[in-house]
């Protein structure tokens, strides 16, 4: 739940404006395209997105285990959120509305 939202707060900060000066000396075609996916982020009234993931986990044993599972987030705004994430094997897992 915790690493849920994180990732929420996560896509408000990618979605709202920011100070892309302050990252230095970047190149300007980089600079050029952050700017256009932060301008078309923060106007979009809602978006979604997917993901298939694949984290390693450790275990008390010392050995380390892989866990796959996909997420689908869907943000309308001005106050709309909606996460699933799901294992593997289907089962539902963390759902955040």
């Amino acid at each position: 739940m915790k690493r849920s939202l994180v990732f929420a707060v996560l896509i408000f900060v990618l979605g709202s404006s920011f100070n892309i000066a302050a990252a230095g000396n970047m190149d300007p075609k980089a600079e050029q395209l952050l700017r256009g996916m932060s301008d078309l982020l923060s106007n979009a009234k809602a978006f979604s997105f997917s993901t298939s993931e694949t984290h390693d986990r450790h275990k008390k044993s010392g050995k380390t285990g892989q866990v796959e599972f996909s997420r689908q987030v869907v943000l309308q705004r001005p106050d709309g959120l909606w996460m699933q994430a799901t294992g593997a094997q289907g089962k539902p897992g963390i759902r955040l509305v």
